[in-house]
C-alpha cells in the first residue's frame, strides 16, 4: 500500500520493531518498506526483518519496520499487508501504464474527540466535490464513510446473531 507518513498516526499503529517513514523519506521516495506481521513472518520468520532487503516490482527495498500484528477481521488477514511511502510508489514501483500516479484512492481523517461525525464528514465530502468539480448530486464519484456506521452494524448483526442463538438454545432443550 502506498501511503503517506502520517498512516502510522491517523491509525494508531502500534510497531513490533523497527518504525515508521517519515515525510522526508517520502518526500525524497526513498526505497524503504513497513512490513505487516504475516508479511515478515513468510520472509523471515523468528528472525528480525529490520534492514533486511526485498523486492516489490523488482526494486530492492529496504525492511525499517514491522507492524504489530492485528489479526483477522471479517476474514482478511489485516498483517498481510505492506506500507510504502506514496511518492515511491508513484515514481518507482507503477509499472502499468493504465495507472494514473496521482490518482488517490482513499483518504483517512483522524478527528479529534467532542466533534460532530456527520458534519466532519459532509464537509470533507463537500470539499473534495469543490476540488475535483464533481456535480452535487447524480452518481456518487466520491463516498465519505463514517465508521460508526460500521460498529453500529456490527453490533446490530452481533444483537441479532445472540438472539437467534439464544431461540436456537431454548428449542434445542
Amino acid at each position: 500500500m502506498g501511503t503517506s507518513a502520517s498512516y502510522s498516526l491517523t491509525h494508531d499503529m502500534k510497531l513490533k520493531e523497527g518504525r515508521f517513514f517519515d515525510e522526508d523519506e517520502d518526500r525524497r521516495r526513498a526505497k524503504i518498506i513497513v512490513l505487516g506481521a504475516t508479511v515478515a513472518n513468510k520472509l523471515f520468520g523468528a528472525e528480525s526483518a529490520v534492514d533486511k532487503k526485498v523486492r516489490v516490482n523488482g526494486v530492492p527495498m529496504r525492511v525499517v519496520g514491522v507492524r504489530q500484528s492485528l489479526g483477522r477481521l471479517g476474514g482478511e488477514d489485516m498483517d498481510d499487508h505492506v506500507f510504502v511511502p506514496i511518492n515511491t510508489v508513484r515514481t518507482r514501483l507503477l509499472k502499468d501504464p493504465l495507472t494514473v500516479p496521482h490518482q488517490v484512492n482513499l483518504v483517512t481523517v483522524k478527528v479529534a474527540s467532542g466533534n460532530d461525525l456527520d458534519r466532519v464528514a459532509r464537509t470533507i465530502g463537500q470539499l473534495i466535490r469543490e476540488r475535483k468539480h464533481l456535480p452535487e448530486s447524480g452518481q456518487e464519484q466520491c463516498t465519505v464513510d463514517n465508521p460508526t456506521q460500521y460498529v453500529h452494524l456490527m453490533n446490530s448483526t452481533h444483537s441479532a446473531l445472540s438472539g437467534l442463538l439464544a431461540v436456537t438454545t431454548v428449542i434445542s432443550l
